[in-house]
Order: structure tokens, then sequence, then C-alpha cells
């Protein structure tokens, strides 16, 4: 397994594409990054699903509240990828 702290944004999009279109049960392709996950027909269950199963990649906190709001797979990556974590919650120790 890799690293996941290492994660590179290249790989936050292409696992949540796949994870988005697994969900969703169509291809890869068929997601665009720059789609509104609600316009993408993601029910709030699956965007609190998704949430959990990138806490476990990433191994952090991500909050409850993340993919609404960071709408796209953009915004997304962009927020999961950036040098220390802006939400409320910071590494403690």
């Amino acid at each position: 397994m890799t690293d996941s702290t290492a994660l590179t944004p290249w790989q936050v999009r292409d696992w949540l594409i796949a994870a988005i279109a697994e969900m969703l049960r169509v291809e890869a392709a068929e997601v665009s990054s720059e789609t509104v996950f609600r316009e993408l027909g993601l029910s709030s269950v699956q965007l609190v699903q998704m949430t959990a199963d990138l806490e476990d990649i990433l191994g952090r906190e991500v909050p409850p509240t993340f993919l609404f709001d960071c709408p796209t797979i953009e915004d997304a990556v962009v927020y999961l990828t950036a040098t220390e974590p802006s939400g409320e919650a910071a590494s403690h120790g």
C-alpha cells in the first residue's frame, strides 16, 4: 500500500472519479471532475460514505460536510492535497 500522506492530486482525482463511477454504475470517463457532486446524482448517504472512505485512504479526519463545502472533484482535490488541512481539526499530539 502507498503512504496515504503522499497521495498526489492525480491519485486523489483518480480515486474520486473511480469511486463515483462505481457508485453510479457508469464508466469513469463519464464522470467529469468539474461537475457538481449533486448534479452527478449522488445521494447524501453516498457523499457521507465517500467522506469516510477518504478518511481511510488519507489517514486523517475529513469534516462530514467536506463534499458539500467542496462541491466538485477539482475543489475536493485542492482541499485534500493542501499541505496543511484547512479544517478545524489540526494534528494534535
